[in-house]
């Protein structure tokens, strides 16, 4: 029998002969109300790291520790970071790439599985020493062909996540595609998280839907002990065997995390086009929307669902808008299995205009609420001041890029994520005069989303209601400082001594 297995066995028995459950054991509380009356309220975004280009291509994978929190980012490489705590994490500077001594987990060699990258997915304590982990690997890279071929495999870790070890390389594959299957040869864009005995893997299939696999804690995770979910059991092997979808999971997988406060599971796609959508389950199996619709996004899309320019993965160009990808949810003690009321959702961004040499991390802190009875509205967003030292003024939903200069000023109140009866959209537009300045409209853009009052349009930011509704009673009003000069939302009426243009519509406070 094999060292490694012999030592997987004994920990797994120390576990059970102490009487005591693994880190990571989740008992599914009585909720005090159904999920479907959840409701999510998203605060300001924050600039994390970035721009970079070699270490944001994947969903972070996050653990709180003695010593604070170690994060680990790859792109085809694994890199691993750490600080007291999420705040603090010790990033590279603005511009620079990941440096080769935080590399912790590297791509294998020509015609290996992994040759093109090893994207570490996921990382469980056993001890405080003995960690161990899953990657995404793939090989035979092509992706306008349609040859990348995506699988999963076993890492593990003698040192507390310092570095890095295949076991039995290249034997440490736990996934693969269906054999013989007709689709794109995907198994992976992995996530693996421990509930009741198992570990259970939810990943990406060559349809683009997701599936889910689990094995055992004694057996931890290693190659030869996943079963995929099939037809109602979990009967068929990791490596080849057939698999049923998940529905209503989503496409994401990065994300998914137990959540404390809801006695239930997260995940969360991230689009520009199609919003930011939560998903929630009790088991695992059987996936819900935000209030059950599945249109509504707890962050404005920005714009609309045909828009080529927008989610543009392809050769990018100065035409390409927004790009919204890789999303996590960390709880606020910095543990990306587990979350809690309020926690942080972490993302990769690309700016209009910019290609991926240029990514961003971005954060926001998310808040959960679980009335009793379903809210009227279930998802705001925080609409927020930023002021350039020059005084230009922008209030948005989201931080501009950071070259611009814009720092938080003040929060203003919320708008409605998304679109409802006797709200109306908000846009933010750009004005080419000003040394370009950032206005405000309430004036739809068709056809086509073409203009912005004739200047060119930002993107959607959120709904305002046409009158008082409900708790959405504060006006703001668009205005304009000529000494500056700059346009801003404010809810005075008197536009703080400047210029009145008009009444915009009404928001939550």
């Amino acid at each position: 029998m094999k060292a490694w297995i012999l030592r997987g066995a004994l920990i797994a028995a120390l576990f059970f002969l102490a009487g005591c459950a693994p880190a990571g054991v989740h008992t599914l509380k009585t909720a005090t109300a159904p999920l479907s009356n959840l409701s999510v309220s998203v605060g300001p975004e924050e600039n994390v790291a970035g721009p970079a280009g070699n270490y944001l291509d994947y969903s972070l994978v996050s653990i709180p520790t003695a010593s604070g929190v170690t994060v680990y980012s790859s792109n085809a490489t694994a890199y691993r970071f750490t600080g007291s705590s999420l705040s603090s994490i010790a990033w590279p500077a603005p511009g620079s790439p990941a440096p080769s001594s935080a590399a912790v987990l590297s791509p294998g060699a020509a015609g290996s599985f992994d040759e093109c990258g090893a994207w570490l997915a996921s990382v469980y304590q056993v001890t405080s020493t003995y960690w161990i982990g899953w990657y995404h690997a793939e090989h035979t890279c092509d992706r306008v062909a349609g040859t990348t071929h995506m699988t999963m495999a076993f890492v593990d870790s003698a040192d507390g996540g310092h570095t890095w070890n295949k076991p039995s390389y290249p034997n440490n594959q736990i996934l693969t595609a269906p054999a013989g299957s007709t689709l794109l040869d995907y198994a992976g864009n992995g996530k693996v998280i421990y509930q009741g005995g198992y570990f259970y893997l939810f990943y990406m299939g060559g349809d683009y839907q997701s599936y889910i696999a689990r094995s055992s804690f004694v057996d931890q995770g290693r190659p030869g002990t996943w079963w995929k979910w099939y037809q109602g059991g979990w009967t068929e092997p990791g490596i080849g065997g057939q698999s049923t979808a998940v529905n209503g999971f989503g496409e994401g997988t990065g994300s998914l995390s137990w959540n404390s406060y809801l006695g239930a599971y997260l995940n969360v796609d991230t689009s520009a086009k199609w919003g930011f959508l939560l998903k929630t389950s009790s088991d695992l199996l059987t996936w819900s929307d935000l209030a059950n619709d599945p249109t509504k996004s707890f962050y404005p899309l920005a714009t609309y669902p045909t828009d080529i320019n927008q989610d543009q993965w392809g050769a990018r160009s100065a035409s390409s808008g927004l790009l919204y990808a890789y999303p996590s949810i960390v709880g606020t003690n910095g543990d990306s299995s587990t979350s809690g009321q309020t926690f942080y959702l972490y993302y990769t961004k690309l700016f209009s205009g910019q290609d991926f040499t240029q990514r961003y991390l971005m954060r926001r802190l998310i808040t959960l609420s679980l009335p009793a009875t379903a809210p009227a509205y279930a998802a705001t967003v925080d609409l927020d001041r930023y002021r350039t030292s020059a005084g230009k003024l922008r209030v948005f939903t989201e931080i501009t890029h950071p070259s611009e200069g814009y720092t938080f000023q003040s929060r203003i109140g919320a708008l409605l994520a998304y679109p409802a009866p006797g709200f109306h959209p908000l846009y933010e537009c750009g004005l080419t005069a000003y040394n370009f300045d950032y206005f405000a409209s309430n004036v739809d853009p068709s056809p086509g989303w073409a203009n912005c009052e004739g200047q060119p349009l930002i993107r959607n930011i959120g709904w305002a209601a046409d009158s008082p509704i409900g708790t959405a009673t504060v006006p703001i009003y668009r205005c304009f400082n000529s000494s500056v000069p700059t346009h801003f939302i404010s809810t005075d009426p008197a536009c703080e001594g400047h210029t009145v243009e008009w009444l915009l519509g009404y928001i939550f406070p």
